[in-house]
């Protein structure tokens, strides 16, 4: 099996608190897409869902399966059309364990193809703070039901904003 190469397309590292992060411009020479998220979130919460869209695309076709799991519990969960991608309780607010921030991995293959795009993701966060003390891992397959190439991403905030120090790398 060949190893894979990653080259670094872009990176933003925040040095102050925003509500959204985009990657535009995507150019279409590659195979694949890897993103790596550190996020941080401001809001007075242990955790926050993590949201993001493809291409502006904030219409009803983004589909999920997910299974997820906490120190004291095991979920799965599914959805066949939301209006963007959603990674639940995927990283620290403000409630949290203070400086940590969480892991997400995004892997899109083939994102230049003229077919429906899928998408893995997995996220890992973890607090240990006055309010709560758990760890959580989230494994997700998800499908983005467009086929035309991927050229932006774009990550939004729910409530709160990306705290400085947050990290986004596109691969």
């Amino acid at each position: 099996m060949p190893s894979p190469t990653y080259v670094a397309l872009a990176k933003n590292v925040l040095t102050s608190s925003q509500s959204s992060v985009s990657f535009s411009g995507i150019s279409g020479d590659y195979t694949d897409l890897y993103i790596v998220v550190s996020p941080r979130n401001t809001g007075a919460v242990v955790s926050e869902f993590f949201y993001f869209t493809i291409n502006n695309d904030s219409t009803g076709i983004y589909s999920y399966t997910s299974l997820q799991s906490t120190t004291s519990s095991v979920t799965s969960a599914r959805s066949v059309s939301d209006p963007r991608f959603i990674i639940p309780y995927a990283y620290p607010g403000a409630s949290a364990t203070s400086n940590t921030f969480g892991s997400i991995e995004i892997y899109i293959p083939n994102y230049t193809a003229a077919q429906n795009r899928q998408v893995s993701i997995t996220a890992v966060s973890e607090t240990n703070s006055a309010v709560a003390n758990n760890a959580y891992i989230l494994c997700m397959a998800e499908l983005y039901r467009n086929t035309t190439a991927i050229t932006s991403i774009q990550f939004n905030s729910v409530s709160g904003s990306y705290a400085s120090g947050s990290r986004f790398d596109l691969s």
